[in-house]
């Protein structure tokens, strides 16, 4: 069996000018943080530690969008596997 290598260790990632890595826990500058938690609730919500409770986050519009956009997703391929293996005869 074939070791699979981390995406950092991967040739292309290399030469990029994109820094790889994990990059979740780096510090980012509070200008920015202030910047956005100014003009969008959304965010705010998200990013304070007491700025929802797990049960609203079911109801938290970005991630109902998400979920709405992968649910779409997989009802276009699901359509898209179900054309392949029964042709509409009619067209």
């Amino acid at each position: 069996m074939k070791k699979s290598r981390s995406y950092t260790s991967h040739p292309s990632c290399g030469s990029s000018f994109l820094k790889t890595g994990h990059q979740a826990e780096e510090y980012v500058a509070t200008r920015f943080v202030d910047g956005l938690s100014g003009k969008f609730a959304e965010f705010r919500r998200a990013y304070d530690e007491n700025g929802m409770t797990i049960d609203e986050f079911d109801t938290y519009g970005p991630n109902v969008r998400t979920l709405r956009q992968f649910i779409g997703g997989y009802h276009a391929l699901v359509g898209t596997i179900r054309d392949l293996m029964l042709p509409n005869p009619d067209i």
